[in-house]
């Protein structure tokens, strides 16, 4: 998933009921886990939006039970 802009962001953050926030981390995540890169070891205690989208995007478990259109 390959977002153009900061508006596209916004698009998808308003089209879900996001924080632009997690919808950055999201597609941060989806982007990192397509190229195999493999999660930040950080802590999990305190989890930002950004964080909790990224750890989302990076998930295989949205995807398996629900379709994500491109």
């Amino acid at each position: 998933m390959k977002l153009a802009s900061g508006e596209d962001l916004h698009d998808l953050a308003a089209k879900n009921g996001w924080s632009r926030e997690f919808a950055e981390g999201y597609v941060d995540g989806r982007a990192a886990r397509q190229r195999g890169s493999q999660t930040p070891k950080h802590p999990l205690g305190n989890l930002d939006e950004y964080r909790q989208g990224f750890l989302a995007g990076y998930s295989l478990v949205r995807e398996k039970r629900c379709r994500v259109d491109h």
